[in-house]
């Protein structure tokens, strides 16, 4: 049940967003899991916001009705036949889905997008290639407006969150939900943001690196310990810690307590500010799916 804090229980509670991705919304045994962790977060104390994708299940309902997906550079080119399938299979199916985990669990979850509340200003994504006129209803978050979750957060709600927004009211958009956790995170002053990969975390010699800052990620990138699309993701991360996040944990999720260890540096890659731990840190530990 929803319960109501006061003003200063509010103020002393950290702030934990949990980016999930669709792999993982699909299975119900690992969402029961992942809702079970949450659930210890908030009774923990923690405010906690759910972001998910589903990205798969998009293309794949699309596929059914005749419609061929379009990838460039690994970002859908959404038509507006292709914005109906998003906003049905993120909006709709993925999002209640979630959300009744969370009933499930005795969490009170509200399921919104970023339409709702006017969450994200967005503006159309162009670029690598990319002409807007192409990406006519694929965007990017230009801002945030948190009113609506800390409103949610304050009543002891749950705010599962699915990216898709708008542009003008008969313009909607689709938003990469990895880049809109990014975003979110530093508009709510998010103490931890726990980015949930289909990898293990930033590997080296396919070892997950416990722990990197800004200087240590560049670092490694030009060493080319990091490289391809993780790139671009660790510095969307490295982004997010400059702009206030006390950290970023990349890593996959593998079954209970999976948050509570990547919070506590035991799993995954942390990525955070502190001038001490300049110097990546190996863990020496390989993860397997739970």
């Amino acid at each position: 049940m929803a319960a109501n804090q006061s003003d200063s229980e509010t103020a002393v509670s950290p702030t934990v967003v949990v980016k999930l991705g669709g792999a993982v919304a699909a299975v119900p045994a690992k969402l029961a899991d992942l809702i079970g962790d949450v659930g210890e977060l908030v009774a923990a104390g923690s405010r906690v916001v759910i972001v998910h994708g589903g990205g798969a299940e998009v293309s794949a309902l699309s596929e059914r009705l005749g419609l061929k997906p379009r990838m460039v550079d690994g970002v859908r080119q959404t038509t507006a036949e292709e914005m109906d399938v998003v906003d049905m299979v993120l909006c709709g199916l993925v999002n209640k889905r979630v959300v009744r985990a969370c009933a499930g669990a005795q969490l009170s979850a509200v399921g919104i997008c970023g339409s709702d509340g006017d969450l994200f200003a967005v503006r159309r994504l162009a670029g690598n290639g990319v002409a807007a006129a192409d990406a006519s209803h694929t965007g990017e978050v230009e801002a945030v407006a948190p009113a609506l979750l800390h409103h949610l957060l304050d009543a002891g709600y749950v705010p599962v969150v699915a990216s898709p927004a708008h542009l003008a009211p008969d313009v909607p958009m689709n938003i990469n939900a990895d880049a809109a956790a990014l975003e979110l995170a530093p508009a709510l002053r998010a103490q931890a943001l726990l980015f949930l990969s289909d990898v293990a975390g930033v590997l080296s010699d396919g070892v997950p690196v416990a722990a990197l800052t800004p200087a240590a990620a560049e670092a490694e990138i030009a060493r080319r310990t990091i490289t391809g699309g993780m790139i671009p993701k660790v510095r969307a991360a490295v982004g997010a810690v400059t702009r206030g996040v006390s950290s970023v944990v990349v890593g996959r999720y593998e079954g209970r307590h999976t948050l509570q260890r990547m919070l506590a540096g035991r799993q995954g890659t942390t990525i955070h500010a502190v001038a001490d731990a300049a110097a990546p840190v190996r863990s020496g530990r390989h993860h397997t799916e739970g």
